[in-house]
């Protein structure tokens, strides 16, 4: 490390130290993001990812989504880079709640969602989506999450439980009897004591495709 570069460390360090003494705050996020920058320009990925974790503790206990939001996408960012897939579904999942919480833009945090799935396929996520979906009254979305939660689910109980949901929106707002006489059916498979499904199956095959 040379001699500058341990200055412009040390001036940057001292902005940070400075603005917190100030609040939490723009100035606050200015000079995290440039002693960020610079760590990572030196090859110093791991203390820059600290850092980042620190600033969006911070700023979320601070009640500043936005700032704490940017910090976790840069770090998330930095794991995935680094093949650190749970380390970045964790963070993608905390941008999630933040999000959904904080900003109340139900709208990224299933993007969020999203992203975390591609990342690693989970029921919990896939069924967390879901319920998303539901808040948002996008029934489409939120068939398309039980279809994310049929590729990952082994238990049949589980998979027929899905399996009904996904027939009643077929049957019902997405208006695809056949879709949805194929998903009761499959859930008789799995249960064949599911009353609802046994409905499900006798009104779809009464209705044309």
């Amino acid at each position: 490390e040379s001699a500058p570069d341990d200055a412009r460390r040390a001036a940057c360090l001292g902005r940070v130290v400075q603005a917190r003494r100030a609040g939490v705050g723009p100035a606050l996020a200015e000079a995290y993001g440039k002693l960020v920058a610079l760590e990572l320009r030196r090859g110093r990925v791991e203390a820059a990812g600290g850092l980042l974790a620190e600033q969006a503790q911070l700023f979320e206990l601070a009640g500043q989504a936005g700032p704490a939001l940017d910090a976790l996408a840069q770090l998330r960012a930095l794991k995935e880079d680094a093949g650190d897939v749970d380390a970045a579904v964790a963070l993608e999942l905390q941008r999630a709640a933040l999000l959904r919480d904080a900003t109340f833009d139900l709208v990224a945090a299933e993007e969020a969602l999203l992203h975390a799935f591609e990342l690693r396929r989970s029921a919990d996520v896939a069924r967390t989506g879901a319920e998303l979906s539901r808040r948002r009254e996008d029934v489409q979305a939120e068939a398309d999450w039980l279809d994310r939660q049929l590729l990952v689910l082994e238990a049949p109980g589980r998979r027929a439980e899905v399996l009904v949901r996904l027939a009643q929106l077929f049957l019902g707002p997405l208006s695809a009897p056949k879709q949805a006489a194929a998903a009761a059916a499959e859930a008789l498979r799995l249960d064949g004591s599911l009353e609802e499904a046994q409905a499900l199956l006798a009104s779809a095959e009464g209705r044309p495709a």
